[in-house]
């Protein structure tokens, strides 16, 4: 059986992932991505309750970038159909109608503008 890589990379962004025995993520000498990645790793594969996955971040410029290329990961591996939808200044995974995560920046977002419902 051959070992599956996944891998996202732009001008940007660079990403390696694969599945061993437990969760597991890297960077290339970079704490800063480390320190802005590894909460919301940990956070959102434990949520999913997802064993196995390790990654290494060789760059990171977009968290967004990031989630999406783990939920496309998670996905392809697991045949699950997570979703990253983009909400109001945050990120959203989904799994048919059930909200299973949330990514906001550091800063937040008002929760005015986070909740607002269209008007009727």
């Amino acid at each position: 059986m051959t070992e599956r890589i996944y891998e996202y990379k732009d001008e940007q962004d660079w990403f390696i992932g694969k599945w061993d025995g437990f969760n597991y993520l890297t960077c290339f000498g970079d704490d800063q991505a480390y320190e802005t990645v590894q909460d919301d790793f940990h956070r959102l594969v434990a949520g999913l309750q997802v064993e196995g996955l390790q990654v290494h971040v060789v760059k990171l410029q977009s968290m967004a970038t990031f989630l999406r290329f783990l939920v496309e990961t998670i996905n392809q591996e697991q045949d699950r159909c997570l979703q990253l939808v983009q909400h109001k200044g945050g990120q959203l995974v989904m799994e048919q109608d059930r909200l299973l995560y949330v990514h906001l920046d550091k800063a937040g977002v008002l929760a005015a503008d986070f909740f607002e419902q269209p008007e009727v």
